[in-house]
């Protein structure tokens, strides 16, 4: 985020540094005009964001908005990580903003992910890889046994003996015939089985000269919601892969990284977690934005606080959510109250500077390309402020 303070009349009109500024970031993109100033959002730069609220909705119609505006000001790609397995509806993930954005859903093909996006008029392709896009440390970390697994030291030390037996580049058909050759008890053959058949199902029946998927459109959102992939902790995994494969094929691009609902593959120890964290520990010197929307803050690592540019926050009810904030940002976001139809913005660093935006604001500023594709939560617009009644 970029705020540039307005000057009172007196100061006289901008500096040329702060003109220059302007001139040479033709990627900034005015998101509102505040009586205190003009706030940006950089889409050269190469931030980290947190997006936060109690509501989905709220938390989505920012990062539409910035993915909208990084569509809109860059020539870059946008991947968006998503899974939701605690909604009580199932929904298709709202967050693509063009009508030919790619999206991916579980390798499983659950009927009803695919139904609910086909009724959408939404088109909807399995999740897969090509062999040499597989790599080593994402099978083994499909195959390591969670904690509380039967027999999990056992099946670990199978696994890592059949690694010691490959030679060469890794060979995942190899692996496979090895696999199929050792001997398992009944809890080893239960727990290869399953992730024999996630490996089937992930590679992808191609010729040798092939399109990555992640090259195929400029925004790639990848549904990974399925109960199944959450339990046995391969939500992860998967959009794990998915990441390392859309930032190789776009490494000469700029690119945007979001991840939303996805509190599973969040969890300390995962492989997700522990890429978004390289990435966030390499600043500046990666060519890739991040940003996380999240309905529950406590869940983030220490990393990717320590590491976060800015914070866009929504209404909250209670006020120990805001603790999170406040211990790892140093920002109090109880104080002033975040009204209904706002969302307060501070750039980590320095606690003192927040503004308080309008949805509205945000909606009037979108580029007109993207406009129909960003627009309020429902309840926004029917939002009236409680009121007393008069005495009787």
């Amino acid at each position: 985020m970029f705020f540039l303070p307005k000057k009172a009349e007196q100061d006289g009109p901008p500096s040329t540094h702060e003109t220059e500024y302007l001139e040479r970031h033709p990627a900034l993109d005015l998101l509102a005009t505040l009586e205190e100033g003009d706030l940006f959002w950089d889409n050269s730069s190469s931030s980290l964001g947190l997006v936060c609220g109690s509501s989905s909705g709220t938390i989505n119609f920012a990062l539409k908005r910035l993915i909208a505006s990084h569509l809109h000001y860059t020539d870059g790609a946008v991947l968006i990580l998503h899974a939701d397995n605690n909604a009580s509806i199932g929904q298709p993930c709202s967050l693509s903003v063009t009508k030919n954005s790619r999206i991916l859903i579980s390798p499983r093909q659950s009927e009803t992910m695919c139904d609910l996006y086909s009724t959408a008029g939404i088109d909807v392709a399995p999740l897969s890889f090509y062999e040499q896009e597989i790599k080593l440390r994402h099978v083994l970390a499909l195959f390591k046994p969670v904690a509380g697994t039967t027999g999990g030291g056992k099946i670990l030390n199978s696994v890592h003996h059949i690694v010691n037996q490959l030679r060469g580049p890794f060979d995942i058909q190899r692996f496979i015939e090895l696999i199929d050759q050792e001997k398992w008890d009944d809890d080893g053959a239960t727990f290869v089985a399953l992730r024999q058949t996630m490996l089937t199902e992930l590679i992808s029946r191609g010729d040798a000269e092939h399109h990555s998927m992640f090259s195929r459109s400029r925004e790639i959102l990848v549904d990974l919601t399925d109960p199944i992939l959450s339990a046995t902790g391969f939500d992860a995994v998967l959009m794990d892969m998915a990441l390392h494969e859309f930032l190789n094929v776009n490494k000469d691009k700029k690119t945007l990284v979001v991840v939303t609902s996805s509190v599973d593959a969040l969890q300390s120890g995962s492989c997700l977690l522990g890429s978004l964290n390289s990435l966030a520990s390499q600043g500046l010197a990666r060519n890739t934005s991040l940003v996380i929307g999240t309905l529950e803050p406590s869940t983030l690592s220490p990393v990717i606080f320590n590491a976060s540019d800015y914070i866009i926050c929504g209404p909250f009810r209670n006020p120990s959510w805001k603790l999170p904030l406040l211990d790892n940002l140093g920002i109090d976001f109880e104080s002033p109250t975040i009204k209904p139809g706002e969302l307060a913005i501070a750039c980590c660093g320095y606690p003192t500077t927040r503004v308080s935006v309008t949805m509205e604001m945000l909606l009037k500023s979108t580029p007109k390309l993207w406009m129909d594709t960003v627009e309020p939560p429902k309840y926004y617009a029917s939002y009236h402020p409680p009121t007393i009644p008069p005495p009787s």
